[in-house]
């Protein structure tokens, strides 16, 4: 059994899809219920103990590849839609990261606990660089 047709078809479904939701469209038709490798997994009981082995061994490999692209894809997207609602909002919490505060300019807050910054800044992509996971706050 070939798959690589379907995993070349697949991967550039997964690669393609604009939002998250799309994803989840390209995951449920490739691995749901009813998904495209499921179908060939259920073709696998009318098939003689050899070509069963080559086959199933084949569709595993196959769905591994194709669920970690989709995991791959599915951080990218997050990561595409964070850094857009940071460029759209002027205003940031900074959270401190593994105890190490950065010489910023800002205003440092407790809230449960953990230390935060507020800063006001033009663009966070030099503070991720640094080391900090930012998160939108809206003001």
């Amino acid at each position: 059994m070939d798959t690589s047709a379907l995993k070349k078809e697949l991967a550039l479904m997964i690669e393609t899809a604009p939002d998250m939701a799309a994803l989840e469209n390209v995951r449920v038709n490739a691995l749901g219920k009813k998904g495209r490798i499921t179908d060939l997994m259920k073709t696998l009981g009318s098939m003689s103990p050899d070509e069963r082995k080559e086959a199933g061994s084949q569709l595993n490999l196959l769905k591994d590849e194709i669920s970690e692209l989709i995991e791959t894809q599915a951080l990218a997207l997050k990561q595409q839609e964070l850094d857009a609602r940071i460029a759209s909002d002027g205003g940031y919490l900074l959270l401190q990261r593994m105890g190490v505060m950065a010489p910023l300019l800002g205003v440092v807050l407790t809230v449960a606990g953990a230390q935060l910054f507020y800063l006001q800044v033009p663009r966070a992509a030099g503070l991720r660089a640094i080391g900090f996971a930012c998160a939108t706050f809206g003001v």
